[in-house]
């Protein structure tokens, strides 16, 4: 545990190192990312969890990021919102879908998504081998938010 908060912290001062600009976007973001790991195998959630939404500002659209999240609130016992992190994390491993299509065949839930937060920068979708069900994951990076759809119905909202 001790080798891997001293890891966390190495990753962190790299990153402050290099600012997350241009050319040095991919260097920061690895090392952040790295940061993020090494928290979460010295199982402090609450720092990995911050590092986690300062990484979400720099890139949302990171599949792994959100795993990472569902992990430290599973650890955290909230399943709730694993369960939501976890559904973004899938929606982003999934297939990017038109904006314009998902407003237009909005419904239930995700029109007052639209009504209240405006338009999402981002859509992604991926179909759950399960149960079948087509989940929608909108995304307002300018709002720091994510909410996830069923069949219109919100089934996971993030923030960070």
């Amino acid at each position: 545990t001790e080798l891997f908060k001293e890891a966390a912290d190495n990753f962190g001062k790299a990153a402050q190192l290099v600012p997350p600009e241009g050319d040095n976007l991919d260097f920061h973001t690895a090392a952040r990312f790295n940061q993020i790991q090494a928290l979460l195998n010295a199982k402090n959630c609450e720092m990995g969890i911050e590092a986690i939404k300062k990484y979400l500002t720099l890139n949302y659209q990171e599949s792994g990021i959100w795993q990472s999240w569902a992990v430290c609130l599973s650890l955290e016992d909230n399943s709730t919102g694993a369960v939501a992190a976890l559904m973004v994390s899938k929606s982003l491993a999934g297939d990017e879908i038109s904006v314009g299509d998902v407003i237009s065949n909005a419904k239930e839930d995700e029109k007052q998504a639209f009504d209240t937060l405006g338009r999402p920068a981002t859509v992604f979708t991926y179909q759950e081998s399960g149960s079948g069900n087509q989940i929608n994951t909108w995304f307002w990076p300018e709002k720091k938010k994510a909410m996830s759809f069923i069949l219109g119905v919100k089934n996971g909202e993030m923030s960070w």
